[in-house]
């Protein structure tokens, strides 16, 4: 938490520019501590933000500094603990255009419901060990998806790939 309060310090002061942003979490001698660096940011410091790496389930804090984004630059990650403990994706904000969701437990994302919501992607990576199948036609209305791995994913309705005009690389 200071670490995040020194480094909002030093950006208001004009000396540093945030780049990349990473949630999670930490242990100190057994007790669990949260790291969210979006803490006492405002929204004119996410402009200067190219990466954001959701490692633990968003606040709602976070959710509205991610609408603040510059979407046309920024790459947005976010592993299995992102979904928490209730397994779903997280309500991500739906202007996100690059985005990877990297899942390495059986434990992480059940759901994807939330996935299509996302319609401005153009750019969609997802890697899981041993997720749920995703149902493609939730990325079917991503009319601007260019590129989209869905490596080690078990899938279903894959016809709902076909209305992706713009769809190059799979």
């Amino acid at each position: 938490q200071r670490i995040a309060e020194y480094e909002a310090q030093r950006i208001a002061e004009g000396r540093e520019y945030l780049i990349g942003l990473k949630t999670g979490y930490r242990y100190e001698k057994d007790t669990r501590v949260e790291i969210d660096p979006f803490v006492g940011l405002k929204p004119e410091d996410m402009k200067s933000v190219r990466g954001v790496c959701l490692d633990g389930p968003p606040t709602r804090q976070t959710l509205v500094l991610m609408t603040h984004l510059d979407y046309g630059k920024a790459h947005v990650t976010i592993t299995d603990k992102a979904a928490g403990n209730d397994g779903l994706f997280p309500p991500l904000p739906e202007a996100i255009r690059y985005l990877e969701v990297n899942e390495s437990s059986s434990e992480g994302i059940k759901k994807y419901d939330h996935l299509g919501k996302l319609t401005s992607l153009v750019c969609l990576r997802l890697h899981a060990l041993c997720g749920p199948k995703i149902d493609l036609n939730l990325i079917k209305a991503d009319a601007q998806l260019v590129y989209l791995d869905l490596s080690m994913q078990t899938l279903d309705n894959t016809d709902a790939l076909a209305g992706l005009e713009r769809l190059k690389y799979l």
